[in-house]
C-alpha cells in the first residue's frame, strides 16, 4: 500500500472557518473538511476528490487513502504535530466519514508485540 501524503490547513470565509485536510498519493487526491475530533477519531466530510485523470474517486480509493495514513512513509503524524504546534496532541487512531451515503470507520491497527517464547 502506497503511503498517503497529507496537508492540513485553515480555510473558510467569514464566520465559517474550518480545518481542511488533503490526502493524496500518486493515483488519487481527496480534500476533506474536519468536522470534529473526539476520542482520538477525526470526523471528516468529503469536499472533492478525483482518481487518475480527473475521474470520480470511489469509496474503496477513499478508504485506501485514509488507511495509508497509518503506514510507514506517510507524513500524517508530522503534519498533525506541526498543526497543533506544541499544544497537547493525542495520536489520531482513526477517521469517520460518510462516503456516498455510507458511514465508514477507518482505524489504526494495534501494534502486536511478539516475544521469543518457546513452548515445551
Amino acid at each position: 500500500m502506497e503511503a498517503t501524503n497529507v496537508s492540513i490547513y485553515f480555510s473558510g470565509i467569514g464566520n465559517k472557518p474550518y480545518i481542511g485536510i488533503t490526502f493524496s498519493n500518486s493515483r488519487a487526491h481527496l480534500e476533506t473538511q474536519c468536522l470534529c475530533y473526539a476520542d482520538n477519531i477525526l470526523s471528516l466530510r468529503k469536499e472533492s476528490g478525483y482518481y487518475g485523470n480527473s475521474s470520480w474517486i470511489s469509496k474503496i480509493e477513499i478508504i485506501e487513502l485514509l488507511s495509508a495514513c497509518f503506514v510507514e512513509g506517510s507524513n500524517f503524524e508530522r503534519e498533525m504535530e506541526k498543526f497543533f504546534r506544541g499544544r497537547p496532541y493525542e495520536m489520531v487512531n482513526g477517521f469517520v466519514m460518510n462516503i456516498y451515503g455510507e458511514p465508514v470507520l477507518v482505524k489504526r491497527t494495534k501494534k502486536q508485540y511478539f516475544t521469543n517464547r518457546r513452548e515445551l
